[in-house]
This record gives structure tokens, C-alpha cells and sequence, in this order.
């Protein structure tokens, strides 16, 4: 089926997807992306379903990124990036908060999908758990800024991991503004290494 072939231009399986689910193919389409064993066809009708627009698609897929199979939530992942709603976007938030599948796949995932989100991940700034504060504060300057945010993130140049003083001060000199300046002249003197670096590279962005 050329609407769930990857090399398939989403241009041109966007009106296949959609000729498909409305023929006689769509009931077993739709049980597919629901259940379909192996996996790989599940995958696939996964794929038709989402180069549709279908509105069903985020909650199918949501139930495959939390399956608990590797290969099935790898490609739900890359699917709702692929989807602008925001309850793709939602679902991928959803996921990196219950680190049902790699971080690093679902941030990137968001920044592919593009919609705002930031509401969502604001909150887990203050999160106890390091690795929701460094992804929080990575993705923080990847949405509209608002109020109070750069703030929050020059708070965090003070956190006791590395790794969120870091993703902070990229963030905030992103975003731009008085705070920069002072919150990487803090990090300046940083114990590591790597936090140093990116405290002078803010100050740099910012003359």
C-alpha cells in the first residue's frame, strides 16, 4: 500500500491514506492499528492512519509508544512527530514524563511536531526528578516565550545537576534578555567542564 510506504511523499499518501480508509480497506486498517500482530503491521496501518489526518490516530498511536515494544513505540514516536495536532503533541509530553521510551527520541519528536507545548512542560521545571528539569529546560526555548520563563530558567543555573545548568543557560541565552548575562557569569566558574562552555558561549551570543 503506497500511503504506508515511508518513501512515499506525504504530499501524495495524505489523499491515498484517506481514499484508503474510506474504501473497503478501512475497518481491517483501523482494527490493524489498534492490535495487529506482528508488529510490523500494526506499524503500517499505524502509518496510513496518521499520513491520513484521521483524528483517531494520537490515541492509536498513544497505545503503541506505551506498549511496551521497543520497535512499536520507536515508530509511534516518529509518527506523532509527524502529526501537528496537539494531542500528538500531548501524547509525546505524556510519554517523556513516564519515560516509556527514550528521552532523547521524544524531545526530538516534539521539536519535530512543533506545537506549543511549553504550558505543559513549564511545570516540570521544578520537577524532583533531574531528567524531567534538564529536558523541561531543553526544550524550553523551542515554544513561545512566556511570562516569567526566563526567570525560572536563570533559577536553574543554581541546580545541583550539570546537565540541567547546562540545557538552562542554552535556553535562556536563546531566548535572550537581561538575565542572560548574569545567570552565565554564575556558570563561569562552574566545576564542569561543559557547563563552563556553554555559560561563555551565552555570553558571547549575548554582546
Amino acid at each position: 500500500m503506497l500511503s504506508a510506504d515511508p518513501a512515499t511523499p506525504a504530499q501524495e499518501a495524505r489523499p491515498l491514506a484517506r481514499r484508503a480508509l474510506e474504501s473497503e480497506l478501512g475497518p481491517g486498517i483501523l482494527r490493524d492499528a489498534a492490535s495487529a500482530r506482528p508488529w510490523w503491521r500494526r506499524i503500517a496501518a499505524l502509518r496510513v492512519l496518521t499520513r491520513s489526518g484521521d483524528e483517531r490516530a494520537p490515541e492509536l498511536l498513544r497505545r503503541a509508544l506505551f506498549s511496551g515494544h521497543k520497535p512499536l513505540a520507536g515508530a509511534a514516536a516518529a509518527l506523532l512527530a509527524q502529526d501537528a495536532s496537539r494531542r500528538a503533541a500531548e501524547v509525546l509530553v505524556e510519554g517523556l514524563i513516564s519515560d516509556v521510551y527514550s528521552s532523547s527520541r521524544l524531545a526530538t519528536a516534539l521539536e519535530q511536531n512543533g506545537s506549543p507545548v511549553g504550558d505543559l512542560l513549564r511545570p516540570r521545571l521544578r520537577d524532583s526528578d533531574s531528567r524531567l528539569r534538564y529536558w523541561a529546560a531543553y526544550l524550553a526555548a523551542r515554544w513561545p516565550r512566556a511570562d516569567g520563563l526566563d526567570a525560572e530558567l536563570a533559577a536553574l543555573v543554581t541546580d545541583p545537576d550539570p546537565l540541567v545548568r547546562k540545557a538552562a543557560i542554552q535556553s535562556l541565552a536563546s531566548l535572550g534578555g537581561p538575565l542572560v548575562e548574569g545567570a552565565a557569569a554564575r556558570l563561569r566558574n562552574d566545576p564542569i567542564d561543559f557547563v563552563r562552555t556553554h555559560a561563555v558561549r551565552a555570553l558571547e551570543s549575548g554582546r
